[in-house]
């Protein structure tokens, strides 16, 4: 480095701000101003401890012999304007899903698990993570496709956090009493660190008001809906949470449990939990007449169904992992990324 950009990068950081101060007590000329505000403008460059390259570049060493951090710059398809453009994004999440996402029973329960130890070893988890922090989801064409990527990112992002505190009984472990598991920074997403309250409360229920969303974020516990082996897609996102949905429902150990005596039922616990977003598709009971599948034989229960009167599930919070699974089902659940034209 020339003797003159060793002095910007060393000395001028210190000196600038100081003479800056001094000589606009005196109020120097314009000129002068002018003059010194470049110098300080390169010495930001020339000590800048992030430094811009191209991906695969090799780290840069500062003055200070510490590697910089190479940011990459996001590549056009994380505008997300087009289903190629979609599939591209979610492309290392998808193998993810594909990999690890497994059918079986817990408690009782038919679910679909998580293969955490095998999604924690696999070298696309942290391009998956690279992918979802360089997205900007407020550029996406469509708001399908925005409110798709928030749903999985929070899936995602609740993964990463039981990965990151294994071993773990329930994901409510990697909490406190003073900093619950939902208030806890986890990773960046969109550039900045998410927690999976800010995602779910301040992102997806007040910007979106979608209820169906509630059986398609998945909070890695047996009692919530089940993961799809598939990411969501702005493009065909509506037939995704409506099967989603559908599918939540007609579980009898977590959605809609028939009582044949009484002729009613006992419904998830999220109904009761967010009862006041269903209020706008005409409440709780509403809402389950127009979605519960009618070959399931549940629809006959809901009828019988008082919204002054519903009976919940108990919640099992119990890890979704398929290292507890005691048998294990055919299949992963539906898969349509790669029949996408």
């Amino acid at each position: 480095m020339p003797s003159a950009a060793k002095w910007l990068a060393g000395e001028c950081p210190v000196i600038l701000p100081f003479a800056l101060r001094r000589w606009n007590e005196r109020s120097p000329s314009p000129l002068l101003k002018i003059l010194l505000l470049w110098g300080l403008g390169v010495a930001t460059l020339l000590t800048a401890p992030t430094l811009a390259a191209p991906a695969g570049a090799a780290p840069v060493t500062t003055r200070a012999g510490q590697q910089a951090r190479l940011v990459v710059t996001a590549p056009a398809e994380s505008l997300v304007n087009g289903v190629a453009a979609e599939k591209d994004l979610y492309l290392t999440f998808a193998r993810l899903l594909e990999r690890h996402i497994k059918r079986g029973e817990i408690d009782g329960i038919e679910l679909s698990v998580v293969d955490y130890a095998g999604w924690r070893d696999d070298p696309l988890r942290s391009q998956t993570l690279e992918a979802f922090d360089r997205a900007r989801p407020e550029r996406f064409e469509t708001k399908a496709a925005r409110l798709a990527f928030w749903i999985n990112a929070y899936n995602l992002l609740a993964i990463e956090i039981v990965l990151q505190n294994q071993p773990l009984a329930s994901i409510r472990d990697a909490g406190s009493w003073l900093r619950p598991v939902w208030k806890r920074p986890i990773v960046p997403v969109a550039g900045r660190i998410r927690t999976l309250d800010e995602i779910e409360h301040d992102i997806l229920r007040p910007r979106f008001a979608e209820p169906r969303v509630h059986f398609a974020i998945v909070c890695a516990s047996v009692s919530c809906p089940d993961l799809r082996s598939e990411p969501y897609l702005g493009v065909q996102l509506d037939v995704q949470l409506e099967d989603q949905t559908r599918r939540f429902l007609a579980n009898r150990g977590k959605g809609i449990a028939p009582d044949p005596e009484s002729g009613e039922a006992r419904i998830s616990k999220l109904f009761d939990w967010f009862g006041e977003d269903f209020v706008e598709k005409g409440g709780v009971v509403a809402f389950l007449r127009d979605h519960a599948g009618k070959g399931e034989g549940t629809l006959a229960s809901v009828d019988g169904l008082d919204e002054a009167r519903l009976e919940f599930l108990a919640y099992d919070w119990s890890l979704n992992d398929a290292a507890r699974l005691p048998t294990k089902l055919s299949g992963t659940g539906p898969k349509t990324l790669e029949s996408l034209p």
